[in-house]
């Protein structure tokens, strides 16, 4: 396997405010699951996705004019599916291709459209959300983004590689009608590496969802591999939203194979003062003991339900997992104690039809099954992280992935040959930020066996 010039960083087990997250003083964004292979049976979900309503906004004017608000329309207004990107949706007409990578890749596309864009979408609230928590789920957004909720601004979106939900409970009335619009820009840099190799697309491109939750609810999982001890370690975050609930739950994870085994059981409590949130860590014993491998993809279910002490479930949570362990003896590559010969391909983003990464697993079965079915066990991403159905499919099928930190070199500087770089107008503001970056990445990431390796990045400054 070919390293190039590239720094291997090991896992650095750190939460940290995602880069480029810009916060409305509303609310503060916390990491979501969005558009996950299994889904909690308490909590209720509505998928936005499908057709919003969409609109260039060539003269920058849509802020101005407040597009925005309720009761402003989108001018000269047509539907767009979400998730995808305008480009492939014919916006703008067929024309050349427009790309800020370092490599350029001229290409005539569908749509060619660069600048402002517009979406908007109404849904009406179920009644039965009363009482509830309600977020706002953002999938992902290139290359950048600014949302509202019926009328408030919310958040702007410039990140790496995460997804991102927000509370919007005082914004929004259970059974009558919320407004959510989102401006959209692919003329300004992005942090996504790659992404832009083919063309700097622009759009919504994996999905949006609401979620209702109660007060007290489990914020995020995820699970460490422990694979001497034979053990999964469940790293919970839990968020209780109002200060008047002062009280103590029960916590029960039971865990099984994919076939259904029952592969180990754990009950506890975890107790709320008030508003706050609560990390708690539990190393559970799994019996079978199956690891997961590129030739043995073993995979277990992790259902962890949150419930009061006097009975009454109020919020569940899904997690698929695998236990690995992946580390270097001196020369050599060792998995599961046991050492290793990786075969290696790369990946560089190139999707002709849809160009951002499509959310279809199926799509990237085949792709992954294809390089498994010629010896491949690993890939490595030129350049930038995939989006996250990617990594759910080769957690299945058992390939290996190496995401790469974005470019860098492409903030700053100026090249006699790079005519397109030369003509971006400078943005002294914009930092490079790589620990940010590399910390977004394991914060959403590390819920996936197949993450085996993290780059720097090979090109740029």
């Amino acid at each position: 396997m070919r390293l190039y010039n590239s720094t291997i960083f090991l896992l650095l087990l750190m939460f940290a405010s995602a880069r480029g997250v810009e916060l409305a003083k509303h609310e503060k964004p916390s990491p979501a699951v969005v558009n996950p292979v299994l889904r909690p049976q308490l909590r209720q979900t509505i998928s936005l996705d499908g057709l919003w309503d969409f609109a260039i906004d060539p003269n920058n004017r849509g802020l101005e004019q407040q597009w925005f608000n309720p009761d402003k329309e989108l001018a000269n207004k047509v539907s767009i599916k979400v998730p995808g990107c305008w480009e492939a949706q014919g916006i703008g007409g067929e024309g050349l291709s427009s790309t800020n990578a370092i490599e350029q890749s001229l290409r005539m596309l569908k749509g060619s459209y660069i600048g402002t864009a517009w979406y908007k979408k109404s849904i009406v609230i179920p009644k039965n959300w009363k009482n509830k928590q309600i977020w706002l789920k953002i999938g992902g957004v290139h290359c950048q983004g600014w949302f509202w909720v019926n009328g408030t601004f919310i958040a702007h979106l410039d990140d790496y590689c995460g997804s991102y939900k927000f509370n919007i409970t005082d914004l929004v009335v259970p059974g009558k009608q919320t407004v959510l619009a989102a401006k959209v820009r692919n003329d300004v840099t992005a942090n996504k590496g790659l992404f832009a190799w083919v063309h700097k697309f622009g759009g919504l491109y994996r999905s949006v969802e609401l979620d209702a939750t109660s007060d007290t609810l489990i914020d995020y999982v995820y699970v460490d591999p422990l694979f001497d001890e034979k053990k999964a370690r469940f790293n919970i975050k839990f968020r209780n939203c109002r200060p008047e609930n002062k009280a103590s739950y029960q916590v029960h994870i039971d865990c099984s194979t994919e076939a259904g085994i029952k592969a180990g059981r754990y009950s506890g409590k975890v107790s709320f003062a008030g508003e706050e949130v609560k990390d708690l860590q539990i190393d559970l014993p799994l019996k079978p003991f199956n690891p997961w491998s590129p030739e043995f993809p073993n995979l277990y279910i992790a259902n962890i339900v949150l419930e009061k002490e006097s009975g009454g479930k109020i919020d569940d949570w899904v997690e698929r997992f695998g236990i690995r362990k992946w580390e270097v003896r001196g020369q050599y590559f060792y998995l599961n104690n046991q050492k290793y010969f990786i075969r290696g391909f790369g990946d560089d983003f190139a999707y002709p039809l849809t160009l951002c990464s499509p959310v279809s697993r199926d799509e990237h079965k085949k792709h992954l099954q294809l390089a498994k079915d010629f010896g491949f066990n690993y890939v490595r991403h030129h350049t930038h992280c995939e989006i996250p159905e990617f990594f759910e499919v080769a957690d299945e099928i058992g390939i290996m992935v190496q995401p790469e930190l974005p470019y860098y070199g492409a903030r700053r500087w100026r090249s006699k040959t790079n005519l397109y770089y030369n003509s971006l107008p400078s943005d002294p503001t914009r930092k490079i930020q790589p620990l940010k970056d590399m910390s977004e990445l394991i914060t959403h990431y590390r819920r996936f066996v197949s993450l085996s390796t993290y780059c720097s990045g090979n090109e740029g400054h």
